[in-house]
């Protein structure tokens, strides 16, 4: 490509107008657009221009009169009072205006209409999880930015927006630790809506093995993504859970402690347990169980009638698998109306676990009736007998004890 001496190019590395194969330029003082080749598509004739993006770009003829031009250099989106544009991403854009002297931002879609409409002192894109934060802040005498007053956050995926945070950490597309008012929290959105764990403390790092540190007073605790306190506030100082154990400070002492969300291994006495409480055969075996034989042996267990598993039960005949295994155990539970919708654990494949089975996974780990294998539930593997045996006496377990 050969270019005039007086024609200075502007990119960076990568470029978005690259990628679209559009190079910005510059020529006695105005901005215009050129192909690969050095073939000019649009006039050098803008004050300010900026990198394509999505097939758009913000350019400005004069100060406060700009807008998005596509590439034949009509004005796509033209509005007064714009200070400034950002470039496209996920078919947004920051958008700087001005009324009566003050600048607010926004956030504006490629159709030209706002998506959040300018009251913000700053707006920022997380593009790694898809989320815009929205800054508000404390003025000082010459107008400068001087304290972050409070911020909102806009979730792309989900369209919510939550409002009135401060030292705001998004740690997932989905979760973030924040404090509102006095009170630190969590806030996990799932299924449409925003859950929280609120505390006087909570642990700003990633949540480890689907459990939070949180505090109360002078003592910390652990809660699960839906605030559910998993274990009291009892220790003087903890550790983030790793590889199923953390570290816990009582009385100046310390020491390790499970993570109750990850049952690491089958407790030696609970077949035998099972056996003499009549909950299960005497005799058992690590051989493959059936959808059916589970099924019955529940209904024996619980007292559930045949025809109501049978609505839930596909291929009887079929071996056991762990995914339809939690579905079993929340009926059970749900029959007995103590069933909870548990978010799903920390556990390595927790994204792609069917939608349809999440809660019923949750639930039945959760509770402690099924457990992780090396921090993966593996839903299409094959429950053994004496598994399925132990499920039965650990949901029999838990409905007695709750």
């Amino acid at each position: 490509m050969l270019l005039d001496e007086d024609i200075a190019c502007f990119w960076s590395d990568p470029t978005p107008s690259m990628s679209e194969r559009i190079i910005c330029f510059k020529q006695n003082g105005f901005f215009g657009y050129m192909n690969l080749d050095g073939m000019i598509l649009i006039k050098p004739r803008y004050s300010y221009a900026s990198d394509f993006s999505e097939g758009l770009a913000y350019v400005e003829r004069r100060p406060g009169r700009g807008g998005y031009i596509d590439i034949n250099g009509n004005f796509v989106i033209s509005l007064r009072g714009i200070e400034h544009g950002s470039q496209f991403k996920n078919s947004m854009a920051s958008v700087t205006v001005s009324r009566r002297g003050v600048e607010k931002e926004g956030v504006m879609g490629i159709n030209g209409r706002w998506i959040i409409k300018p009251k913000y002192d700053s707006v920022y894109y997380n593009s790694v999880y898809g989320i815009w934060e929205l800054d508000n802040y404390q003025l000082n005498s010459d107008g400068f930015k001087e304290t972050l007053l409070e911020s909102d956050l806009y979730f792309v995926d989900t369209g919510m927006m939550l409002k009135g945070y401060e030292c705001i950490n998004i740690i997932s597309s989905t979760a973030f630790t924040a404090y509102q008012g006095e009170k630190a929290c969590f806030v996990n959105i799932s299924n449409g809506q925003a859950l929280r764990c609120e505390s006087e403390f909570i642990e700003w790092r990633t949540p480890s093995e689907g459990l939070i540190i949180v505090k109360n007073g002078s003592l910390y605790g652990f809660t699960d993504f839906n605030g559910n306190l998993i274990i009291d506030y009892q220790f003087s100082d903890v550790r983030q859970f790793s590889e199923g154990l953390a570290a816990v400070c009582v009385g100046g002492k310390w020491g390790y402690i499970a993570n109750p969300l990850i049952y690491l291994h089958w407790e030696s006495d609970e077949l035998n347990r099972a056996k003499s409480m009549g909950i299960i055969p005497l005799t058992s075996t690590s051989d493959r169980i059936t959808n059916g034989e589970f099924a019955t042996q529940l209904m024996y267990v619980f007292d559930i009638k045949t025809e109501i598993l049978d609505v839930i039960l596909v291929e009887d005949g079929e071996h056991l698998t762990r995914n339809a295994a939690a579905k079993l155990i929340s009926f059970v539970a749900n029959e007995r109306d103590m069933y909870n919708r548990y978010f799903l654990p920390d556990c390595e494949d927790r994204y792609v676990i069917s939608e349809d089975a999440k809660y019923q996974v949750g639930f039945a780990i959760q509770t402690g009736v099924l457990k992780l294998q090396d921090y993966l539930f593996s839903e299409n593997n094959e429950v053994s007998r004496d598994e399925a045996y132990v499920a039965i006496l650990r949901l029999y377990e838990y409905l007695l004890d709750t």
